[in-house]
């Protein structure tokens, strides 16, 4: 009977921990998301590390509140509540700061968003070690993970207004409080169960453990750091979408892990942990080697699970065997989370010294002077008068080839025009393009241009549409962004 009652709470505590997931990582996506158009490709990962680090402090306050409350007497009161309703807060916060036009506030509120975030997330973490989920930290952990990445994937897929995203966020963080607050009932009439002599006698024969898994999960952070924002920028740019199939196999990693570490002890999961951070490598060399960057995100993704398992389930083995759980139960999100935003400074020097930006800063100068591509405004199935490249095109000449094609064509149907985005977002190529409810084209290229200050694309339009001026609409990732019509080039001497 107590072990099914057991395995009852750390089911609720999983489901916690699922709802504490989803909120946090899809808060994240949104959050960087909103600033793309505030802050162009690269400083959307210097935004992310202010959260990031705002969020790190909620977790080491929780443990530094939950000992000033135990000291006046309050430990079941007032502190209780605030750290429950931590991160439904923060997620309204977070919807608002969504809607700013400004960075600076924007970030602002989000950091406050995240402090909350980061509070609350302690919170989980810690009713799951009252749960005794260290005895099945890696199911835990990885269960709990996958469950939070899929209602991410869900989220996602859902057709929704655009103002309506931040709704599953708040929704799974009031979730998640009513769920923290029936445990932290039970928590209070039951009380809570010492550490394990023996664990206690361990951790006075030394701090290793301790101090081995906090420099493991640091030093890997580094490495997990560093892809992760060529990941974010690549998604920021229209490379790549992060919440498409591939978070599927993101879950699956982390589930997959979970099951294996508790399996296979400890140590096998340090090590399956180290050998798939080397493994995770591979993606700085496909970035760099200009190499498919949907392969590398699945690449990634495999490692992270296991990492993001990892750190979770350490720290919750820590938490049980320790007399100061309030303080280890979540430092594994925290101390991640703290390392990935002071390695966001060296993470972006290092993804400067490849070949891949210099491709990148190329390809914004091409822009910017609207020169066509080959494979992007050009190709077999599009003629150079629909190209723009009709001053190379005289049909005058006698003979030339190719020319009979363009004369029986006649006038071209589709040109190339230039795209100002007028709404919030960056456009990518191949993404198709509306006048109302009519689709009218598709873009060839695009991106935020740091010396123009905006976001522009070229397109392929139907000729009868190609007026300087259109207000049009491009649909990004199933959502709409304004645009107009503009001259090209964008970019203009003097």
């Amino acid at each position: 009977m107590r072990d099914s009652k057991e395995t009852a709470r750390q089911v609720v505590c999983g489901g916690q921990l699922a709802l504490f997931f989803f909120a946090f990582l899809q808060s994240e996506l949104l959050f960087d998301n909103a600033m793309v158009p505030l802050v162009g490709e690269r400083g959307v990962i210097l935004a992310q590390a202010a959260i990031l680090a705002t969020s790190a402090i909620g977790f080491v306050l929780y443990p530094v509140l939950a000992q000033a409350a135990r000291r006046a007497g309050h430990a079941t009161g007032a502190a209780r509540a605030v750290a429950l309703a931590a991160a439904p807060a923060g997620t309204l916060l977070l919807t608002l700061a969504l809607r700013l036009e400004d960075a600076k506030p924007a970030i602002a509120l989000g950091c406050l968003s995240f402090l909350l975030l980061g509070l609350g997330g302690a919170r989980a973490h810690r009713l799951a070690v009252w749960a005794r989920a260290e005895k099945h930290a890696g199911a835990m952990a990885g269960l709990s993970y996958a469950g939070g990445l899929l209602l991410q994937f869900a989220a996602n897929a859902a057709p929704m207004p655009d103002e309506w995203f931040g709704m599953p966020v708040v929704a799974a963080a009031v979730a998640g409080c009513l769920l923290g607050h029936r445990l932290d009932g039970h928590k209070a009439e039951e009380g809570e169960a010492a550490p394990k002599a023996a664990s206690l006698q361990a951790r006075r024969n030394g701090l290793s453990p301790t101090v081995t898994t906090v420099l493991l999960v640091g030093l890997m952070t580094c490495i997990f750091s560093t892809l992760d924002n060529i990941v974010t920028v690549a998604h920021a740019g229209g490379d790549i979408n992060v919440v498409a199939s591939p978070r599927l196999v993101l879950a699956a990693s982390g589930a997959v892990a979970g099951l294996l570490f508790d399996a296979c002890g400890r140590r096998a999961a340090a090590l399956a942990t180290f050998c798939s951070a080397l493994a995770a490598t591979i993606v700085l060399l496909i970035a760099q080697s200009g190499g498919s960057m949907a392969l590398a995100l699945v690449i990634f993704y495999v490692s992270a699970g296991v990492f993001a398992t990892f750190f979770t389930s350490e720290f919750l083995h820590l938490a049980g065997s320790s007399s100061h759980p309030d303080l280890w139960a979540g430092m594994g999100r925290g101390e991640n989370n703290l390392v990935a935003a002071i390695f966001a400074l060296p993470s972006l020097a290092l993804m400067d010294t490849g070949d891949a930006v210099l491709i990148m800063a190329v390809a914004t100068l091409r822009l910017e002077a609207a020169m066509p591509l080959y494979g992007h405004e050009m190709d077999e199935t599009v003629t150079p008068l629909e190209a723009g490249l009709d001053f190379g095109v005289k049909l005058q000449k006698a003979e030339f080839i190719g020319k009979d094609d363009l004369v029986a064509a006649g006038a071209p149907q589709r040109v190339r025009v230039g795209l100002e985005v007028t709404g919030r977002g960056i456009v990518r190529e191949h993404q198709d393009v509306f006048l109302g409810q009519e689709k009218i084209g598709q873009t060839t290229s695009g991106t935020h241009c740091p010396y123009l200050g905006k976001a522009v694309a070229m397109a392929l339009l139907d000729a009868k549409h190609a007026k300087e001026g259109t207000e049009l609409e491009v649909e990004v990732r199933g959502r709409r962004i304004g645009a107009k019509i503009v001259p090209l080039p964008f970019y203009k001497r003097g």
